[in-house]
This record gives C-alpha cells, sequence and structure tokens, in this order.
C-alpha cells in the first residue's frame, strides 16, 4: 500500500491512513507446483545423462516440450493478478491493476454507473471501473450504498436516498454516517483542508490576504485565499506565537446582505449594487481584504480590486475558517 499512498499524496494531496482492501481473486492452477516438480526432476536426469552420471539419454527437444507443457502451460491457467483489487477509502474508490498501477475515482466526481448481467461499469471522466456482479454484490455492498447517498447510480428511484454523509473505515469496518444539515458544510471541507474549524473569527487577520477565487452555494458564501495570519489563542494554533497560513478557505454559511457598493478610487464615485450574495463572489477574485470589521454575526469586509473598492455588509450564521500549511511567525527580539 505504499505506492498508493505517496501516489495519492502527491497527485491528489489525500493522505491514505483508513481504506479497506477487497481482493478481486487470484487463481493459482493447482498443476503449477507438480509441473514444476516434474521439470526439475527431468532436467536432473537431463544433464546427469549429458555428464554420463547415469545411462540415461533425454533428447533436448522432449525437455523443451516437458518445460511447455508441465511449467509454462500450468501458469498460463492462472487467472486474474495478485495485486488486482478494490480499495475503498473514506473519499475515493480505487481499483488496483497491478503493483504500481490504478485507477482513482472521488465518489462525488463519479459520472456513470451502470449494471449489466456481467458485472457494474463506474466512470468518470477520464476512467472506468468494471467490477464482476457476483463480487459487487456479495462483497461491495458498502460502496453500493455510498453511490446511492451521493446519487451516483443516476436512478431515479433511489433519489430518496440521496443525503449528506461521513465515510469512516474503523477496525476494517466501512461506517456510513448520516450527516445533520447543520453539519453539511463542515463535512463539505474537512477532507479537503487540514486544518477546519468553525468560529475563531476574531483569531484571524486577514489583512491584505489574496483572493484566489470564491463562489456561493445555498446562501453560503466561499472565498479561497492565498494566506492569512492565526493569532496565537486560535484552537488549531499549537506553537507558540502566530502563524501564517496558507492555501486557506473561509465560509460564511447562511449570508444576508445588508448593503453593497462599489467605490473607484480615480474618478471618487461610489456605486450601490444589488444586495445579492454572487456580487461578491462575481468580483473579488485576484483582489485583497484591505480591512474588516466584525461583531458576532456581521462582518463588514472590505476588497481592493484595481482601482476599485467592494464594501460588503452582512450577516451569517456562522463561519468556518480552514488552511492546508502553515509556518510559525518569528518573533523580533
Amino acid at each position: 500500500m505504499d505506492i498508493l499512498k505517496e501516489k495519492m499524496k502527491n497527485d491528489y494531496g489525500f493522505e491514505l491512513e483508513k481504506y479497506i482492501v477487497y481482493p478481486i481473486g487470484f487463481r493459482r492452477s493447482k498443476f503449477v507446483w507438480p509441473g514444476v516438480l516434474l521439470f526439475l526432476i527431468l532436467m536432473t536426469f537431463y544433464f546427469l545423462g549429458q555428464y554420463d552420471v547415469l545411462n540415461i539419454t533425454i533428447n533436448f527437444g522432449f525437455l523443451v516440450l516437458g518445460l511447455i507443457f508441465l511449467v509454462m502451460t500450468p501458469m498460463a491457467l492462472q487467472k486474474g493478478s495478485k495485486y488486482e483489487s478494490i480499495i475503498l477509502t473514506t473519499k475515493y474508490l480505487v481499483k488496483r491493476l497491478s503493483k504500481k498501477e490504478f485507477i482513482i475515482m472521488d465518489y462525488d466526481q463519479i459520472t456513470g454507473y451502470d449494471m449489466t448481467s456481467e458485472g457494474v461499469i463506474i466512470e468518470d471522466n477520464k476512467n472506468k471501473i468494471f467490477i464482476k456482479l457476483p463480487f459487487f454484490r456479495y462483497k461491495l455492498g458498502g460502496l453500493l450504498d455510498i453511490l446511492k447517498a451521493k446519487g451516483k447510480t443516476f436512478n431515479p428511484d433511489n433519489d430518496f436516498l440521496i443525503r449528506p454523509i461521513k465515510i469512516d473505515i474503523v477496525d476494517n469496518e466501512l461506517i456510513i454516517n448520516d450527516v445533520e444539515k447543520t453539519d453539511v458544510i463542515f463535512v463539505k471541507y474537512f477532507e479537503e483542508y487540514n486544518k477546519l474549524t468553525p468560529g475563531f473569527l476574531e483569531e484571524i487577520i486577514f489583512r491584505n490576504s489574496v483572493i484566489n477565487d470564491s463562489i456561493t452555494f445555498e446562501g453560503n458564501l466561499e472565498i479561497k485565499i492565498d494566506s492569512f495570519t492565526v493569532k496565537q489563542n486560535h484552537p488549531e494554533n499549537d506553537k507558540f506565537g502566530r502563524l501564517v497560513a496558507e492555501d486557506c478557505v473561509i465560509v460564511f454559511d447562511n449570508v444576508e446582505i445588508k448593503s453593497l457598493s462599489l467605490s473607484n478610487r480615480k474618478t471618487n464615485k461610489t456605486t450601490e449594487l444589488p444586495n445579492k450574495i454572487n456580487e461578491i463572489s462575481s468580483r473579488i477574485k485576484d483582489g485583497v481584504i484591505s480591512d474588516w470589521r466584525f461583531s458576532k454575526n456581521t462582518i463588514k469586509i472590505f476588497f481592493a480590486v484595481s482601482v476599485e473598492t467592494l464594501k460588503a455588509d452582512f450577516s451569517f450564521d456562522r463561519v468556518l475558517i480552514g488552511w492546508n500549511k502553515d509556518t510559525e511567525v518569528k518573533e523580533k527580539d
């Protein structure tokens, strides 16, 4: 599994710690070892005859036929690969084809599912995984439960099973837990970010943080940020001083806009914008957070984008803050 762990870390940024391996089955021919043994005996008599140790003559062509029929043919009758297996993780479906070859699919990125009399075909935008039907039915019931919950069977009859879930693996057992609606946002991000905490907005310094991207979904505002500073009292800060966090995200849940305005520093003109959340996400990419003020569940935040400054004043139910890397700030003596 070390090869797969390294591949998932390097290619997907995913630490593979919890997984279940389901060997697809490697059927060794029962004739392999008897055939090898007989061939070794035959080869021994051949060389003993060649060196006149025994008064036996075995034709070299007969030895070659022995190799073909006693060794190569039984080995060819073996089915499958000893490495071939299905691996379930908390985020990815993996089919191992050989020692170093894998097909890796994010459950959420699956685009096709088809069950035939031969087996099940699961696909994403790049690859297909085929699993024989008996193996799928008797070994991978948990995978089917995951696909149904995520709406990846693409069967309207299963739509009532679609729901947010949290996947866990404990003692080689797949555990699927339903997630309360209040935890849906947390589940959306907890596997993407190494550090993730609801609240503690007061322990974050955003000044001059660059906005990498921003989207809205279901009344929520997601802002991806290159870096920000984490104060010492933040629960995820286990250092003695402040941290500079990188590859960050801040998510405001259930945003209600109070006011939006756009100021042009060249013309000194200010334009009032519609109180729509997508007015924020569509304007702030590559901008900088120049200032912010918050009180309980409200915030006024200023985004500097080129010659314009967007001032957003809104309320929210809660905030989620996360990041992937951090380094401690060395305080000057």
